[in-house]
Formats: C-alpha cells, sequence, structure tokens
C-alpha cells in the first residue's frame, strides 16, 4: 500500500440562510465530502447542528435564541477538535436572506480565495455594443439579493482575477427595491443587449432554510405565474439589428462563413455550431480568409 506523499487539501464551503447554515469540508482534489452538516432553527427556541463524519452521525444542542455567532463558533471548535483545520487551503461561504454570519479574513488564518459562492453561473459579455469598458466584464445574478453583479476581468498570469466597476463601488449594475424582484438567469442576446430572465416570486428559498414554523405561515407558489424578461438597452445606443442572423440560415454558404467574424459572441457561437454541423459547400475559402483576417 503506498503512503501519500502530502496531506490532503480541504476547502470548507459555508452556506448561510435566515434561520440556518449548511457546511461541509471537501477534499480539493476529488471532491469527497469529509463531513457536513446543518445548523437549523437558528435564533429559536431549539437550535441546534447536525453533523455527519467517518459515517456517524451526531447532534449538538444549542442554548435557547443562539443564532448564526454560535454556530459558527460551535464549528470551528468542531473542526479544530477533530484535526481538520490544518488542511483547510480555502473556505467559501454564502449568505443570503439576512443571516448574520460574517466572516473576517482570519477564519481559520485563511484568506477567503471564494467570496461568494452563486447558485446562478455568470456570464462574460461578449460583444461591443454596451462600449469597451462593458466588453470582457462578468454578470451574475444573485436573486435572494434582487440584483445583477458585474466584475470587471483582468489577465493574471495563467488565470484571471476581477473588481467592481469604479462608477459601482457602493451600487450594483441592476438592482431593484422589490424584493420579488429574482434575476437568476442573463445571456448575452444576438442584438448585442443583456437579456435577464425574473423568476419573480415572494420566496426564493428552499424551504429547508426556514423555520418550519415561519415555513407555513408562507404562500410558498405566490408569483409562479408572474416571471419577467428584461432587455438591457444602453441609453446612447439602439439595439443591433437581427438582420445577420439570416446568414444562420440553411443555402448561405458566404455569409454563414462570415458570421464567425461577428463582434457578437451569440451569432459566432451559433455560426460554429452551423458550420460544424451542415458542412457548407463553398464556405472553405471563406474560413480560410477569415482565419487571417477577423479580429473575433
Amino acid at each position: 500500500m503506498s503512503t501519500p506523499l502530502c496531506s490532503p487539501q480541504h476547502v470548507l464551503v459555508l452556506n448561510c440562510g435566515s434561520s440556518s447554515l449548511k457546511f461541509a469540508i471537501l477534499d480539493a482534489a476529488t471532491s469527497d465530502e469529509v463531513i457536513s452538516g446543518l445548523a437549523e432553527r437558528l435564533g429559536s427556541d431549539t437550535p441546534s447542528i447536525k453533523y455527519k463524519y467517518n459515517g456517524e452521525k451526531q447532534l449538538i444542542e444549542l442554548a435557547k435564541g443562539q443564532a448564526h455567532d454560535a454556530a459558527i463558533a460551535e464549528l470551528v471548535k468542531l473542526v479544530n477538535e477533530l484535526g481538520l483545520a490544518d488542511n483547510l487551503i480555502a473556505v467559501g461561504h454564502r449568505v443570503v436572506h439576512g443571516g448574520g454570519m460574517r466572516l473576517e479574513d482570519h477564519v481559520f488564518g485563511l484568506q477567503l480565495v471564494l467570496q461568494s459562492l452563486q447558485l446562478f453561473r455568470e456570464i462574460v459579455y461578449r460583444d461591443d455594443l454596451y462600449g469597451a469598458r462593458f466588453t470582457g466584464n462578468t454578470f451574475v445574478c444573485e436573486p435572494v439579493h434582487n440584483l445583477v453583479h458585474r466584475e470587471i476581468m483582468t489577465a493574471r498570469d495563467m488565470s484571471f482575477t476581477s473588481r467592481r466597476a469604479s462608477d459601482e463601488q457602493g451600487s450594483e449594475f441592476l438592482a431593484s427595491t422589490d424584493n420579488w424582484f429574482g434575476p437568476v438567469f442573463v445571456r448575452t442576446g444576438p442584438d448585442g443587449c443583456l437579456w435577464i430572465a425574473d423568476m419573480y416570486r415572494g420566496v426564493i428559498e428552499h424551504p429547508q432554510y426556514f423555520y418550519e414554523g415561519n415555513f407555513k405561515k408562507l404562500n410558498v407558489r405566490a408569483g409562479d405565474r408572474m416571471g419577467r424578461l428584461y432587455r438591457v438597452v444602453a441609453a446612447a445606443t439602439r439595439p443591433r439589428s437581427l438582420a445577420p442572423l439570416k446568414s444562420l440560415e440553411p443555402g448561405d454558404s458566404a455569409g454563414l462563413a462570415a458570421s464567425p467574424a461577428s463582434p457578437n459572441g451569440w451569432i459566432r457561437d451559433m455560426a460554429h455550431q452551423r458550420l460544424a454541423h451542415t458542412r457548407p459547400a463553398g464556405a472553405a475559402p471563406h474560413l480560410a480568409r477569415l482565419a487571417v483576417e477577423a479580429k473575433n
């Protein structure tokens, strides 16, 4: 039996709700679960922490009224007692719906390299319609906080780093005071605009994050027929014409071969799919020229 050359590296993941805290420690290389648990009914008369470690389930009862800060303190104590803290290389956290937990950079002596674990994947804006300062920016939906967040991406060695835009230090790209506003999906459209799907629901949380007594008082289906679709149009720029979409139709080999040079990422992707699937006759010379001359 071989002996590992180095100790396993672990990542602690936290997901904080209004009255709950889910946690897990994962093997950074394999994503295998080392320990996982749930602190629930936080702030109520009967808060507790349930966790599973080495196949065994355990229960920690908290004092009446104790909330997220006590749960975090108990979790830190548990991780240290089990000898798991030494192998932690990163902490990721997500705080939603008023959860009172605030993590500082010195938790376990680690920098929080994952500032927020989002449920809704970010996209890169792949067009120049909004202007150069938006091209290549990332946008991510955060329905719990009723906003769409924007980050400016910068290449760093073999990876990337990101930062808030200088004019959004105290604001968001898109936000609403309507707490039913729940953006869950954003994409760059063929017209160069960002299109945003708004779930628009009164309750966005999963039932397991609610204290049972409060959950029974809610109409969790409120708004289930009220979704919206938004197109974000720049004040000084008209959306791009959709005429180039005709070049994607069958029979236009030259137009299809020219489409990968479009400034719009959606059109480039669709043109690539059509070219790969249909392999139109006569497209090869146009593609060869495009490979030398195109900027996109």
